[in-house]
C-alpha cells in the first residue's frame, strides 16, 4: 500500500514539473497563402506589421513546402504528419479519417501528454466515428469552408455580423482566457482566409468592389484598403494555359475556369487581390490581439507560435487560378516560428533548408518533448 502511495506521489510530482517546464503552442493556419505574402517577407505594399514583428523576432524558413497542395488533403497531412499515400485521405478518395488514425494526430498526442487542446477555424477532414466535442478540449469551428459573415450574439442580447476571421479570433480569445489550471495548451487557430471561397462571399459581385456591401462599407479594412493600388494582371506567361499543361492533366473548364473565375478576367482578378491582401491584413491585425492576449494572460514568454498557411494560390500566372498543381505559387508556404527563449542569435533570422508541412506537426510535438506517431 506504502508502494503504491508513492509510485502515485511520484507521478503526480513528475507530472506537475513537466507540465510547468513545457511551452504552450499556438498553431495558426491560413488558408489559400502564397509565400511571400506579409510585409516582413518581403512583399511590396500589403501592410501587416504585427506578423513583421513576429517575423522579426522569429525564425523564418523560406523554403517550405506543402507535401499535397489543396484543402483536405493538406490538412490531413498536417494534423497526421504523413502524405495522402498513407492516410488515404483525399477528394479522390472514399476514406475518411478514422478513431485510429486520430490516436495518431498531433492534437491527440499532446492531449494523452496532459496538454489542453483547443481548435478554432476550418476543418475540411471527412471523418468515420468521431466527434469534434470528444476529440478536444475546446472546440468551436466549422466542418467545409464556412461563410464569410457569421452572426454573434451580444453581451445585451442583440445580434451582429462578424467576418470569419474576427469570428474565430474571438473564440481564440475565448479559450486563451478560460481557466485550464497548471496544463499547458495547444491551441490551433484555423483561419478560412484568403481562401477564394471567401474572395466570393464577401460580395457575390466579382465585377464591383466589395466595399459596396453595406456590411463592409465602414470597416477599416475590408472598406477600402488598398483600392487606391493599379494592381497588374500578374500573367508571367501566355494567357493560354494549354501551353504549360496538358489538357488530358487537368482540363481548366472542367473546374479550375470554374471555382477561380476571376483570376480568367484581368478586371475581375483585380477586385480578387484587392479582397485577397485585404484577408492576409486582417490575419494580421488578428494574430496581434492573440499576441496581446498572451502577454496579458502572462503566458507570452513560454508560448511557441507556429505560422503556415495549408497551400499557396495561382491567381492568374501560366494563365491558371487556383491550386493542386505542382508550381512553387502553389505549393510553397509561408512558414515562420517564434519561440521566445530561442537564441539571439537566430532572431529574426532566415533558413533556407528544404522545409516539409510533414514537418509541422513532428515539430509541435519535439516542442512538447512527445515521440511522434509511428507513421509520422
Amino acid at each position: 500500500m506504502k508502494r503504491r502511495l508513492l509510485v502515485t506521489t511520484l507521478i503526480t510530482l513528475t507530472s506537475l514539473f513537466v507540465h510547468a517546464g513545457r511551452p504552450n503552442i499556438l498553431f495558426i493556419l491560413s488558408d489559400d497563402q502564397r509565400d511571400n505574402s506579409f510585409s516582413g517577407m518581403g512583399h511590396e505594399w500589403i501592410k501587416t506589421p504585427n506578423i513583421d514583428t513576429l517575423l522579426s523576432r522569429g525564425i523564418r524558413f523560406e523554403n517550405t513546402y506543402i507535401a499535397e497542395p489543396t484543402c483536405s488533403p493538406s490538412r490531413a497531412a498536417i494534423l497526421l504528419g504523413t502524405h495522402e499515400r498513407i492516410n488515404r485521405i483525399g477528394f479522390s478518395s472514399r476514406h475518411k479519417m478514422t478513431p485510429d488514425q486520430w490516436k495518431d494526430s498531433y492534437p491527440e498526442l499532446l492531449r494523452k501528454a496532459g496538454y489542453e487542446t483547443g481548435y478554432v477555424g476550418k476543418w475540411h477532414v471527412q471523418m468515420e466515428n468521431l466527434n469534434f466535442e470528444e476529440m478536444f478540449d475546446f472546440w468551436d469551428g466549422h466542418a467545409s469552408h464556412g461563410p464569410f459573415f457569421f452572426e454573434e450574439t451580444t453581451p445585451d442580447g442583440k445580434t451582429k455580423k462578424e467576418t470569419t476571421n474576427r469570428h474565430h479570433t474571438n473564440n481564440a480569445l475565448r479559450f486563451l482566457r478560460s481557466e485550464r489550471g497548471d496544463k499547458p495548451f495547444c491551441l490551433s487557430v484555423c483561419y478560412a482566409t484568403p481562401h477564394g471561397s471567401k474572395v466570393k462571399k464577401m460580395h457575390r459581385n466579382l465585377a464591383e468592389p466589395a466595399s459596396l456591401n453595406p456590411d463592409l462599407k465602414n470597416h477599416p479594412i475590408y472598406g477600402g484598403m488598398y483600392r487606391e493600388l493599379d494592381i497588374a494582371y500578374p500573367l508571367k506567361n501566355s494567357e493560354n494555359p494549354y501551353a504549360h499543361i496538358p489538357r488530358e492533366v487537368m482540363d481548366q473548364n472542367k473546374g479550375r475556369s470554374e471555382c477561380y473565375e476571376y483570376d480568367y478576367d484581368p478586371a475581375m482578378n483585380k477586385e480578387h487581390l484587392y479582397r485577397y491582401h485585404q484577408m492576409i491584413t486582417e490575419i494580421d491585425q488578428m494574430v496581434g490581439e492573440l499576441v496581446d492576449e498572451l502577454e496579458k494572460q502572462g503566458v507570452a514568454d513560454n508560448t511557441i507560435i507556429l505560422y503556415a498557411s495549408d497551400h499557396g494560390v495561382l491567381y492568374g500566372e501560366y494563365g491558371m487560378g487556383g491550386k493542386g498543381l505542382l508550381y512553387d505559387l502553389v505549393m510553397q508556404i509561408p512558414c515562420f516560428v517564434y519561440d521566445p527563449k530561442a537564441p539571439e542569435t537566430l532572431r529574426g533570422t532566415s533558413r533556407k533548408e528544404l522545409v516539409s508541412s510533414l514537418d509541422l506537426p513532428v515539430t509541435i510535438l519535439d516542442y512538447a518533448g512527445v515521440d511522434p506517431g509511428p507513421y509520422m
